[in-house]
């Protein structure tokens, strides 16, 4: 498992449930796959290069219904490295991977947590 800031990482072996294509690409931000945002700093959790892709999870009936809004599937064809300006890069090796960002649960609601 890797973690960076509010953002962890789990290493899987197959995608879970459906294959990538029934879930939605997440389109690059400026040649950057970002992981999460930054509300405060407006510093991002991210990966530059271009042997990486992400897609949000898909339902796993036959209509591919989002399935998870927290949870995204991360594909890396070679190492990677994650960036963020306050924390320490991270490199991740090729393979498949589940990307979380940590929410709080209060007694009224629950809400991802912002780094």
């Amino acid at each position: 498992m890797y973690r960076q800031g509010d953002v962890a990482i789990f290493p899987i072996d197959q995608f879970p449930g459906t294959p990538p294509q029934k879930g939605v690409k997440v389109k690059r931000d400026n040649g950057r796959i970002v992981l999460a945002y930054g509300e405060v700093t407006g510093h991002m959790h991210a990966i530059v290069s271009t042997k990486a892709e992400m897609w949000t999870i898909a339902g796993l009936d036959d209509n591919a219904k989002p399935g998870n809004d927290n949870d995204r599937l991360l594909l890396c064809l070679e190492e990677v490295n994650l960036l963020h300006e306050e924390h320490a890069e991270i490199q991740l090796p090729a393979g498949l991977y589940v990307v979380r960002r940590q929410r709080e649960y209060g007694p009224d609601e629950v809400h991802t947590v912002i780094d």
